[in-house]
């Protein structure tokens, strides 16, 4: 879909604004996805567009519990952490490759049954497929985790000094 910054943008803090209230972390998302349709006249893409957000930022999450794991790997005081950081960055590294690789999803057929025999198969095929046509996008993946990146380290240095004015550190 074709939505210029400011529109991105203000799409962007509305979602935010009903994650803030709204029952799960999704429901901003929901709304999101909601308002782009309505701007585009493209639900599919709408949809397809706020899901790889959430993928590509979930990635950079999980790469960045990666190379914290990987700098402080002694200072981890529980072994199932590293278990799930490791598991969890091989999970969406394939999640990436499968995504847009369709070589390699092919290979994966057993899910095709399975979404067949409950029913989603078709929708998940047009999901899949439009997520798939960001490979053409690299310049614009590559932004958008930079920019989640740069999101996640704020975060980070937002709950640090939130630790360090109650001297919690």
């Amino acid at each position: 879909i074709n939505l210029d910054i400011k529109e991105a943008g203000c799409l962007t803090f509305v979602g935010q604004f009903f994650n803030n209230f709204m029952p799960t972390a999704i429901g901003g998302d929901v709304i999101k996805a909601y308002y782009a349709s309505t701007a585009t006249k493209k639900k599919l893409e709408a949809f397809t567009s706020v899901v790889m957000d959430r993928i590509l930022g979930a990635v950079v999450l999980v790469w960045l519990a990666m190379a914290v794991l990987i700098v402080r790997y002694n200072q981890i005081p529980s072994k199932i952490i590293i278990v799930i950081t490791i598991t969890m960055f091989f999970f969406m590294t394939a999640l990436m490759i499968l995504i847009f690789n369709k070589k390699i999803a092919r290979n994966f057929r057993f899910i095709r049954k399975l979404l067949k025999k409950i029913n989603i198969e078709e929708k998940m095929r047009r999901l899949y497929t439009a997520a798939n046509k960001y490979r053409h996008h690299k310049i614009l993946i590559f932004h958008a985790l930079w920019l989640s990146l740069v999101a996640q380290l704020i975060y980070f240095f937002a709950a640090y000094l939130l630790a360090a004015s109650i001297h919690s550190r």
